[in-house]
């Protein structure tokens, strides 16, 4: 019984081991943060950068960040510089691709994805419009502010995907439904059945589900899936 116990044990730490990931910082407009980077087990497919939404931070991506690594990207999620600022995150995330491109993580393919939710969809909006060869945009209930997000859209030249709950108070009564008749390259606009605006983070975010809804695994697991199959697609 105790060696199985050990035995287990034993997994159960390789098995967190293999899901750890490092801690980088960065630098941008002044200001130093920090990412949290999630290595694949074997070279990387190419990179996908996260971004959270307002009042969170890099842990509520984890599920996430992790499913995509195990597939073969390297992924990169930072805590936002900016407590309210889109434009200087949007910055941020710039300057983290262009690290990654110049090989701060080793060898990568040039291949990028942004992928956002909440105010965070926002800011890699606002990435993607000024950064070159991002390969894919990905919405997560996503927020406009101020009509930033509708005036980007139509200058995103990436594949997008945008992933949406039903409109609430928690994503500003869903004012980013617009950008899908603008981004000229919007390959899905999908609401997702019964999805609250927490399902498009980590379960855990307790703060989130007392205002805004519970999350529901299995509504997570289908949203991560369709992010995936998104990024597979655009960093064959």
């Amino acid at each position: 019984m105790r060696v199985r116990t050990a035995s287990a044990l034993l997994t159960a730490c390789l098995v967190a081991g293999a899901h750890a990931a490092e801690l980088a910082d960065f630098r941008t407009g002044g200001r130093t943060f920090q990412a949290d980077i999630h290595r694949p087990a074997g070279a990387p497919r190419g990179t996908v950068v996260l971004a959270h939404g307002f009042l969170r931070d890099r842990h509520s991506m984890r599920s996430l960040a992790r499913e995509l690594a195990e597939r073969g990207a390297l992924v990169i999620v930072p805590d936002l510089p900016s407590f309210a600022d889109p434009s200087a995150n949007a910055v941020a995330l710039a300057d983290i691709v262009i690290d990654t491109r110049a090989g701060r993580f080793g060898a990568v393919p040039a291949g990028t994805v942004l992928v956002g939710f909440s105010a965070g969809g926002l800011a890699t909006l606002l990435a993607t419009v000024r950064t070159p060869g991002i390969s894919g945009w990905i919405g997560l209930d996503p927020v406009d502010r101020a009509g930033q997000g509708l005036h980007a859209a139509a200058r995103v030249s990436a594949p997008a995907l945008m992933l949406r709950a039903a409109p609430d108070r928690c994503n500003a009564y869903a004012n980013s439904h617009s950008w899908g008749s603008f981004l000229p390259r919007l390959s899905r606009d999908t609401l997702v059945q019964g999805a609250t605006h927490c399902d498009f983070q980590d379960a855990d975010d307790l703060v989130c589900a007392g205002l805004c809804g519970a999350a529901d695994p299995q509504r997570q697991s289908t949203i991560r899936a369709k992010v995936a199959a998104a990024v597979d697609q655009w960093l064959k």
